[in-house]
């Protein structure tokens, strides 16, 4: 059982990553009084850390704590907004999110903090869905501005113990098998107009 003094750690109501939310839905949504966007805090397969993120810093930061630990421990701290960390089964390495100048990409480091590195780039929302059993892989929802539509999403996987890491596109609902070896998804559904078809390959 986890258990924290209100003195040694910052709990927030956090609302989940949402696949209709602007561009300004997480970091600014923040600031103008609405709750944070991030995935819950997550633990090591082992039970040994929980990792978790927190605007308490006055900007959105990564923190981790160990069990029996009085004091968790800050990973990040610069002026764009990280949130949805998620640790890898054999609890060396941290998955997360970083959203800078209205876009957010995946990002990697070791659960000390050290060595962040960036794993996707360019004008998309990407956020951490799933690891893979094995540590080897994550399943990420990247999300595309539309002017029409809500913001449409869909689920890459890519290695993330190998670099450069290459996302490719499964669809949506993606889910690993225990076995890390395939990964289940459904098709992509797009709004369509009379007489389309929903269902996009």
């Amino acid at each position: 059982m986890w258990t924290f003094s209100q003195r040694s750690i910052c709990i927030l109501f956090v609302a989940l990553p949402s696949t209709s939310l602007r561009a300004d839905d997480s970091w600014k949504h923040y600031e103008n009084g609405g709750s944070l966007v991030t995935s819950s805090p997550t633990v090591s397969r082992d039970g040994g850390v929980l990792v978790y993120a927190t605007p308490c810093s006055g900007h959105g930061d990564i923190y981790s704590i160990k069990r029996g630990a009085d004091t968790p421990v800050r990973l990040t701290n610069n002026i764009a907004f990280d949130a949805s960390p998620f640790i890898t089964p054999d609890a060396k390495r941290i998955v997360y999110c970083r959203e800078d100048k209205e876009y957010s990409h995946i990002w990697i480091m070791n659960t000390d903090g050290s060595f962040q590195t960036r794993l996707t780039s360019g004008e998309f929302h990407d956020q951490p869905l799933a690891v893979s059993p094995n540590g080897r892989h994550l399943i990420f929802i990247r999300g595309v501005d539309s002017p029409d539509t809500p913001r449409l999403a869909t689920a890459y996987v890519m290695r993330i113990d190998k670099l450069p890491a290459l996302p490719v596109r499964v669809g949506v609902g993606a889910i690993f098998t225990p076995d890390s070896r395939r990964v289940v998804y459904a098709k992509n559904m797009i709004p369509a107009g009379p007489g389309k078809n929903p269902y996009h390959p």
